[in-house]
């Protein structure tokens, strides 16, 4: 048998978790989800690149260099 404390905590804690704790787990889902989706897009990307070109290089272009002054700079290391 229940007592009518522990009903009302039980109560308690499920309108907690339903209310706060169900869109929390909704929302990390949803974006786990949208990441791991983003990611394997990206791997495909990548096997399709390697697989036409035979390789590829990332550049990051923090200065905003020009195109044309990477390509310098990337012939030039060649």
């Amino acid at each position: 048998m229940m007592t009518t404390t522990l009903k009302n905590a039980v109560g308690v804690h499920s309108v907690l978790f339903f209310s706060l704790g169900m869109p929390v787990l909704f929302t990390f889902g949803v974006l786990i989800y949208s990441m791991v989706a983003y990611l394997l897009e990206w791997r495909k990307l990548i096997a399709g690149i390697e697989k036409e070109f035979g390789g590829h290089k990332i550049i990051f272009n923090s200065q905003k260099k020009s195109y044309k002054k990477i390509k310098e700079i990337l012939d030039s290391k060649e």
